[in-house]
């Protein structure tokens, strides 16, 4: 839990000490999630997206081994061609959040898919519903041409096939596939809970009994 970044970890906390787990276990596991395998696997992941050198063995190593073709059975390009895809993306998520932000959703882009327009008609629209300046707005404009999720045309801004796209399948069954987890960790959780009651109730069911036990013999 601790190893991925998730909202599951702060309910795990509270299960780990409702059910009184010892505290060397959970600080141990705490620090071998954080220390031992996130800022590892981190450390690997961001080495190999932003050196070409590492990326490029990578990427020939999955066409090497076969797992390429894997991605095609299932309608998509090889998986090293849509794995090199996603980092593209993501490395231009990082060099440009801001525009990604303005554009991922929301006002701007449901104006700019109804047809090209320019950023005054565009803050015309929007000076009511956002915080931000109109020099924020035309500046991230520009940015997001030089990043090909729009283009310009004159003065007009349209949207570009690049915006339009979905999320890649790999990065979408990975999102289905830690919410499957945080759900199997919730019921568990649940039924652990479940469990534990059951047991008490059980237990002063005994004792009632046994009180009835002893009050009966000292009858007799």
């Amino acid at each position: 839990m601790s190893a991925w970044p998730n909202a599951a970890f702060d309910l795990c906390g509270i299960c780990c000490g409702h059910f009184q787990m010892p505290f060397w276990s959970f600080f141990g596991g705490t620090l071998a999630g954080k220390a031992g395998v996130k800022a590892v696997f981190q450390c690997i992941f961001f080495t190999t997206v932003f050196s070409p050198k590492y990326l490029d063995q990578l990427l020939a190593l999955m066409q090497s081994v076969g797992v390429a073709g894997a991605c095609t059975l299932v309608g998509q390009p090889p998986c090293n061609e849509l794995f090199k895809t996603i980092i593209d993306k993501q490395i231009l998520k990082f060099n440009n959040p801001e525009v990604f932000k303005l554009l991922s959703g929301g006002p701007v882009k449901a104006l700019l898919q109804a047809g090209p327009q320019s950023c005054e008609q565009l803050w015309g629209q929007l000076q009511s519903q956002v915080e931000y300046s109109q020099s924020y707005l035309c500046e991230t404009l520009q940015a997001a041409t030089t990043v090909g999720l729009l283009q310009e045309s004159g003065q007009s801004y349209s949207v570009t096939e690049e915006l339009m796209k979905g999320e890649p399948l790999p990065k979408v069954l990975f999102g289905y596939f830690v919410m499957l987890v945080m759900l199997w960790f919730v019921m568990t959780t649940i039924e652990q809970f479940a469990q534990i009651y059951a047991q008490e109730l059980d237990e002063d069911e005994v004792d009632t009994m046994r009180e009835e036990a002893q009050a009966a013999r000292k009858k007799k």
